[in-house]
């Protein structure tokens, strides 16, 4: 083993948020003074809509949204800048970025948040919020874990002491809408131990080290 390789077939939670960002072939975000990018690292051209929802952690609907349509060309880093739309924005506590084929509608990259402070200067992360969980055993041997926030969650992490890996993880809840993830076993790893896995399953979120987290007692299914 190297440093920082993962033995056992687990990934870190930061290997889970460049799965579903940094890592695609596109990827869109923002920075400083607004400045904002889409790019293609993808070999064919693509048409895309980079959809933004302002959240304030305290709201259980975001307070503006808007889409920029993007045409890019195929090959390496074909890049569209602009800047973020003003609308809200100072009420906002995060902007939630996803990007996704304009006539499919098939998403080409997950939720990316982008945060205008830094978390302890965020006022709603001390915001409750409750997140539900519910495990259902499959007959293929995995997990589906379902999990459904009250307010938007940032970051949201799961971790067990049963040996096997989720199939997503380190992601951001909407309020009311339930995400499913698999748990899945390791390959030519023992089949999930359903007992283990509900009995040590954890979850916590970037405001659980600033504010408050309540979690729902995980139910069987």
């Amino acid at each position: 083993a190297v440093s920082g390789q993962v033995v056992g077939g687990r990934w870190k939670p930061l290997m889970h948020m460049f799965q579903n960002s940094l890592l695609r072939d596109v990827f869109a975000t923002c920075g400083r003074d607004r400045q904002c990018f889409v790019k293609n690292d993808g070999m064919a051209p693509v048409d895309v809509d980079v959809k933004f929802e302002y959240w304030t952690l305290t709201e259980q609907t975001p307070i503006h949204e808007w889409t920029h349509s993007a045409s890019l060309e195929g090959g390496v880093a074909a890049t569209e800048r602009f800047e973020l739309e003003t609308t809200q924005l100072e009420r906002a506590d995060v902007v939630l970025i996803r990007a996704q084929e304009k006539t499919s509608g098939t998403i080409v990259m997950k939720d990316n948040a982008f945060l205008r402070t830094v978390p302890k200067d965020i006022p709603g992360l001390k915001h409750p919020v409750s997140i539900a969980i519910a495990v259902s055993q499959s007959s293929d041997g995995t997990a589906m874990v379902t999990l459904e926030s009250d307010f938007v969650a940032l970051y949201v992490t799961l971790t067990t002491v049963a040996q096997g890996r989720f199939s997503d993880n380190a992601l951001h809840l909407r309020p009311h809408l339930k995400h499913v993830i698999e748990f899945l076993p390791l390959k030519h790893g023992p089949p999930v131990d359903f007992q283990e896995l509900t009995s040590t399953l954890r979850v916590e979120h970037l405001g659980s080290y600033i504010g408050n987290l309540t979690t729902s007692a995980i139910a069987r299914v």
